[in-house]
Order: C-alpha cells, then sequence, then structure tokens
C-alpha cells in the first residue's frame, strides 16, 4: 500500500480552509498580538477539518506549516488571548492524529528553534 500525502495546503477544501493564516510584519506591528491569537486559533481549529478530510481520502500523511502561530518565534504564545484554546484544538488535534495514524510533520524554517 502507498501512502499519500502532501505540504501545507490542501487544495481539496477551499480556501476558507487553511492553517497557513500569516501576516507580514507591518501588520502584525499595527494589529499586534490580539491578531496573532485570532489567527493562530483559526489555523489551529482547521487542523482537525483537514486531517477529517485527509482521512476520508486515504492520505495519512501531512505536513504542518511552521505559520500555524504567526510570528511564534518572536512571541511567548501562553500570552496569547486565545492560548488555552489554541492548545486545546492542537491537543485535538494531535489525539486524532494518534487514534488514525496519521504522521505530521512540520515544516522548519531558519527561525523554528526545532527542539521547542
Amino acid at each position: 500500500m502507498i501512502n499519500l500525502g502532501y505540504a501545507c495546503i490542501n487544495m481539496g477544501m477551499g480556501k476558507k480552509v487553511s492553517t497557513n493564516r500569516a501576516m507580514i510584519k507591518r501588520t502584525f506591528e499595527a494589529r499586534g498580538l490580539d491578531y496573532v491569537s485570532e489567527l493562530a486559533l483559526a489555523n489551529a481549529k482547521d487542523i482537525i477539518k483537514i486531517l477529517e478530510w485527509n482521512r476520508l481520502n486515504g492520505i495519512k500523511l501531512f505536513r504542518l506549516s511552521s505559520t500555524i502561530i504567526p510570528w511564534g518565534d518572536h512571541i511567548d504564545i501562553t500570552q496569547l488571548k486565545d492560548y488555552k484554546e489554541i492548545k486545546s484544538e492542537l491537543k485535538k488535534a494531535g489525539d486524532f492524529a494518534r487514534i488514525y495514524f496519521f504522521m505530521l510533520l512540520v515544516e522548519i524554517n531558519n527561525h523554528l528553534v526545532s527542539n521547542s
């Protein structure tokens, strides 16, 4: 059996379902941590939607973007207003992945600390 997977963007679900909501520096500076929190929560909530779609379509590997939490490499994410809900959504996604034997990978960029 061949295991299929893809990186970051699910083209089959439309643009409204995404884990790649991000912002440029100017937006980060203008809108601040509350907007980071909103985007991160929306990204986290959509992970489970994508994983469910993947399950129904026989896809067992998914690479997550490093932008799940925009500017996450520059902030203390525990200070986000939605931190507890973001954490809960990420745990649900991890639990789902364990139950259905998914392989989740995270895109590494030059700012991501891989052991954190």
